[in-house]
């Protein structure tokens, strides 16, 4: 499951998922996002924007709930939500921060402990973890789509100006 899917970090998310023979569910909304979801190996798509029950819509798809949600949007709706989807003993991974640090990863602790949920994040990975990512990249399993990881990367200042996302043949 993963809220946000169709931006900088989410269309990844999709690539290493599949890559690890894992079944996605994107979640985003908008018809651009939903044909590169989809083109990524998204399974399914919900648009969060047209879909009035998300957590309903998940439980319809999924039976259960997701095992493991990937909240890669850094929305407060984004980890309001990311609980609900989950099934008993499911995991929430913390990856995209929020501008506000205030903000809580979780849910209620009643709806925690009796749905024996996990929240885990991680602010870097180990040297193992990038090997095996640029193995995935080398093999041609990943790739960024252009347009949204510059969006990404000029929206969170990691590049000066957006010239550097203008190029024509810009490959990783």
């Amino acid at each position: 499951m993963l809220p946000g899917a169709g931006g900088g970090l989410g269309h990844f998310a999709i690539q290493y998922a599949r890559a690890m023979a894992m079944r996605v569910i994107a979640i985003d909304s908008g018809d651009e996002k939903r044909d590169l979801c989809l083109k990524l190996g998204a399974e399914e798509f919900i648009d969060f924007k047209a879909t009035k029950d998300v957590s309903a819509e998940i439980k319809r798809i999924t039976a259960h709930g997701a095992h493991g949600v990937i909240v890669t949007a850094a929305t407060k709706e984004a980890y309001a939500l990311a609980p609900s989807f989950l099934r008993p003993n499911g995991t929430m991974v913390v990856v995209g921060m929020p501008r506000d640090a205030s903000l809580i990863a979780g849910a209620a602790p009643i709806s925690m402990v009796i749905n024996r949920l996990n929240v885990v994040g991680s602010l870097v990975g180990s040297l193992n973890d990038v090997k095996e990512a640029l193995d995935f990249t080398v093999r041609g399993l990943v790739h960024a789509s252009t347009p949204h990881f510059c969006s990404t990367i000029i929206s969170a200042r990691l590049i000066r100006n957006s010239q550097f996302c203008r190029r024509e043949s810009w490959k990783i």
